[in-house]
Formats: C-alpha cells, structure tokens, sequence
C-alpha cells in the first residue's frame, strides 16, 4: 500500500490451527479405512458406480494371485462371462440399479475370464456377497464385494456325495 509514496506492508496472519487439525483427521481417518480393507481377512474388492474394480484388498490377491495393475481399472463385475453365463447378472445389476445386496456362489476359472489376462490362472469355487454403497441421497455410488474361498468345502461335499453313492450301490445290489 502506498501512503505518500512510501511503501507501507501490511502483516497479515491467519490461524490455521483449525484446517491443520482437519487434515490430521482426515489423514487418520484414510489410514483407518486402508488398514481395514488391507487387513481383513476376507476377500474384498470396491468398484465404481458402473462396476469396474478401484480397489481390492491382499487377501483378494493372494486368493486369485492377482496384482493390482493385471485387475483394477480393467475388470468389471457387469461384463464378467462367468457371471453372465452362470446366470447371475441380473442380480449383479440389481446392486448397482436398486441399491440391492446380493449373494451367490460362482465357480470361477480366472483364465476364462476375457477382460483381463492374468501370469497365475486359478480355478475357484467363490461364495460372493456384493452390497451397494450409496451417497447420503441414497444413489449408488460403488460396489463393495466380500468374496469366500469355499472350493476345498466344496469338494470335500462332492467326495462325501461320491462315497455315499457307492456304498448305497454296494448294498442294493
């Protein structure tokens, strides 16, 4: 500012206690939330609104022996063969269209899948429950999905089946 053409500087200060505070919450509140999907013990994976994977967590990785660069931005659960072809895509899209939780089991062979190309094909059996996560007006705004393992169960049922099988065929004849 100039008064009688000197230069005159102001000091100005402003608290910024309150917004330094807030980042700090903000920041803890992330690593909350990564620590949690990072370290449940469940198969997780979050997609966006039109259900292409943003997210997934390591035990989705050690499960499927994928990596994020082979799955995120390219997979979506609406265009997954499997899914179309066992018959689940209806409920799948009832997730992202009416805010739906879904569960279904999928038997699952990686190498079929046409979106993705993947170093370690794997052969699944996939108990999957996908819920919606909508915003405060209630639009869906991602997918969240937990994912079980339950191939060994599985096949230990179809091996238990086979037995009984053939001991009721020993004694009827």
């Amino acid at each position: 500012i100039l008064w009688g053409g000197q230069p005159q500087y102001q000091t100005i200060y402003q608290d910024i206690t309150e917004r330094k505070q807030a980042e700090e919450a903000l920041k803890n509140s992330e690593e909350f939330l990564n620590n949690i999907i990072e370290k449940t013990p469940n198969a997780l994976w979050v997609s966006d609104k039109k259900g292409t994977i943003i997210r997934m967590n390591q035990a989705l990785r050690d499960m499927l022996r994928v990596n994020d660069e082979e799955i995120i931005g390219k997979y979506n659960v609406l265009k997954d063969t499997q899914v179309i072809e066992q018959g689940y895509l209806p409920l799948v899209k009832s997730v992202f269209e009416k805010g739906n939780t879904i569960s279904f089991t999928l038997d699952y062979h990686t190498a079929k899948e046409q979106q993705v190309s993947l170093k370690e094909p794997t052969h699944k059996v996939l108990e999957i429950v996908i819920s919606a996560i909508k915003d405060n007006k209630g639009r869906v705004i991602n997918g969240i999905a937990q994912e079980k393992d339950i191939t060994d169960s599985k096949q230990a049922e179809a091996a238990l089946k086979a037995s009984e099988n053939k001991y009721r065929a020993l004694f009827e004849n």
